[in-house]
């Protein structure tokens, strides 16, 4: 792997800058763009980062995620989910370069945990973009992998994690019972992306053209989610609210959300040989995180 260069885009979102600070391989050069260096959606953008550099591997890290709002700007999320990750690929395929592209658990609806091959039904405009994406990129190229993970959280926010313990001050707090996937550790997945670069080059082996999850062991509903935040910050010393169950019908969200998103990832682990950590313990470390920042503001 001496010598190669990653093109990794979207490298000042949550993923960017987890991947940043995420230890790579001796010999492998990692190029972050973000939006403003490169727009995956315009090819003149993404054929003049092809044009000042020659890439062995593209990551696609960019997205359009904001599930609510992506209901009123259907051509924005289309835009970069869907006909970004076509450009990237184009362009992936003309210089010989592989790809990971990330997508979403989103991209199903009905009962899991789903397999990578399981009937995609996504059930609002971010998951039909994303889904869309990921065909796009499959069919543009045959190097390519697509990695599917659910639940984001990281002590930088915004995300469900964070939006939980700003609120934690409140009296009480609502959380959805009947909703339930795979938290999944933003750190853990930029490791896990960089596991799966190390196997896609290893000993020059072919790994494209396939699906495969990577999420944090084990699963929960978002009410189990916001339990377990609120059970580490009270450890921490924080003041912590009364937790209310309530069903996703009683919010008036404009997006729908999958009632079981949950992925199953045994192929990943196959294919890499790591296994993931539990999201208990994830979470646990996050949670601490930012309760160590809260008292050094404090302070």
């Amino acid at each position: 792997m001496s010598g190669l260069n990653i093109l990794v885009a979207g490298g000042d979102g949550r993923l960017g800058r987890a991947l940043r600070r995420t230890m790579w391989p001796s010999g492998v050069l990692v190029h972050f763009m973000s939006r403003a260096q490169l727009d995956v959606s315009c090819p003149n953008s993404v054929a003049a980062a092809f044009g000042a550099q020659s890439y062995g591997l593209v990551i696609n890290a960019a997205a359009y995620t904001d599930v609510e709002r992506a209901e009123e700007e259907v051509g924005a999320a289309f835009r970069v989910n869907a006909c970004g990750p076509a450009v990237l690929a184009e362009a992936a395929r003309h210089a010989g370069a592989k790809m990971i592209h990330v997508s979403t658990d989103f991209v199903f609806d009905g009962e899991g945990p789903h397999r990578e091959e399981g009937v995609t039904a996504p059930c609002n405009v971010y998951g039909a973009s994303k889904r869309a994406g990921e065909l796009a990129v499959l069919s543009g190229l045959q190097d390519a992998v697509i990695l599917r993970t659910a639940w984001l959280f990281d002590a930088d926010g915004p995300n469900f994690v964070t939006s939980m313990l700003k609120r934690a001050s409140a009296e009480t707090v609502s959380a959805v019972t009947d909703e339930q996937g795979s938290p999944t550790a933003v750190g853990d997945l930029a490791r896990a992306i960089v596991c799966l670069v190390e196997s896609m080059l290893a000993d020059g082996e072919r790994r494209g053209g396939r699906i495969m999850h990577f999420a944090n062991q084990g699963w929960a509903t978002r009410y189990e989610l916001a339990e377990a935040a609120f059970d580490v910050w009270a450890q921490c010393g924080q003041r912590t609210p009364r937790l209310l169950p309530v069903l996703a019908a009683e919010f008036a969200a404009k997006a729908k959300r999958p009632k079981d998103s949950r992925l199953d990832c045994d192929i990943f682990t196959q294919v890499t040989g790591l296994r993931s950590r539990p999201w208990r313990a994830a979470l646990e470390e996050v949670v601490m995180a930012i309760a160590r920042r809260e008292r050094g503001a404090g302070s």
